[in-house]
């Protein structure tokens, strides 16, 4: 029998009102974004899911156009901080996915968008099936935690001008300019990226 694709759409960050709108934080308001977008409910805290806000999409693909089957997917925003990323990931794996995974006939996959210094504000850059971390905290504590691979889209945030100002900055929100650059270049790539993963029920398919 076929296996049936469920994919977590997930991102990491900071959590709470104060890190919201940071460019650390990038990841939590494309989900946000996409939740609009795919007419979806924002992601809310759920009883039975632990350590994220999440929105489920049940034998629907919203406004995923030409879906040749219903599935299921899932937006995931993790509530840990950002170092702590995997544990959170970790718990959600050994509660959610056993209960309410039916092991026989759906086949998971985690796809995670996190700021990237390494990237101009506006690019974005897709890698399916990765352990690798680049020498980011979150994805280091992913791989320390988790024992499989995941979909990495890493959204990029600049960097600062002085290497030492590197925390205070991706604690630091967007400015308008940036903002504009950001919704205007870098989002549309990740709405488009995670309609053809829906729509051809893969994690392997390139950025349009």
């Amino acid at each position: 029998m076929e296996k049936t694709p469920f994919f977590i759409i997930a991102s990491i960050g900071n959590p709470g009102l104060r890190y919201a709108f940071t460019r650390h934080s990038v990841g939590h308001q494309f989900v946000s974004k996409l939740a609009k977008d795919l007419h979806l409910p924002a992601p809310t805290k759920k009883q039975n899911v632990t350590g994220g806000l999440v929105t489920i999409a049940r034998n629907s693909f919203a406004n995923v156009p030409e879906s040749p089957n219903p599935q299921s997917f899932m937006l995931y925003q993790n509530l840990n901080f950002m170092n702590l990323s995997g544990d959170a990931f970790k718990r959600f794996w050994s509660t959610w996915i056993p209960k309410y995974r039916p092991e026989s006939s759906w086949d998971t996959h985690l796809v995670v968008l996190h700021d990237e210094l390494d990237l101009p504000i506006g690019d974005v850059k897709y890698r399916p099936s990765t352990r690798r971390t680049n020498g980011h905290n979150g994805l280091r504590s992913m791989a320390n935690d988790l024992r499989f691979h995941w979909s990495d889209v890493s959204i990029g945030i600049g960097r600062p001008l002085h290497k030492e100002d590197v925390a205070k900055y991706v604690l630091s929100n967007f400015n308008n300019s940036e903002k504009t650059v950001l919704y205007r270049d870098a989002y549309p790539q990740v709405l488009d990226l995670v309609i053809q993963i829906l729509s051809e029920r893969s994690v392997d398919v390139k950025i349009p």
